[in-house]
């Protein structure tokens, strides 16, 4: 019973050390990233007008060689302008 005892008390003792020097770090701010392209309306109006393509496929996220299937979730597309190639 004493061994458990004083094994458990250097885990812990060990584990209250470690973690003896831990200070409060203050986050680095977040740099803030503008395309430097402009933003061409024209261009976005004319890839979102209604075509004739028919999108077919299974949407899936990959890990580990599993694949996990969304449940109800929207997927959006974009028109493929040079503002959003950057």
């Amino acid at each position: 019973m004493k061994r458990v005892y004083f094994i458990s008390c250097m885990f812990f003792l060990f584990i209250g050390l470690s973690n003896a020097n831990a200070q409060y770090v203050q986050a680095e701010p977040e740099e803030k990233i503008f395309p430097t392209q402009v933003f061409d309306s024209v261009a976005a109006k004319k890839g979102l007008v209604r075509g004739t393509t028919t999108l077919t496929g299974v949407a899936y996220a990959q890990l580990m060689r599993r694949k996990y299937y969304p449940r109800h979730i929207d997927i959006e597309l974009f028109p493929h302008t040079p503002y959003f190639e950057e």
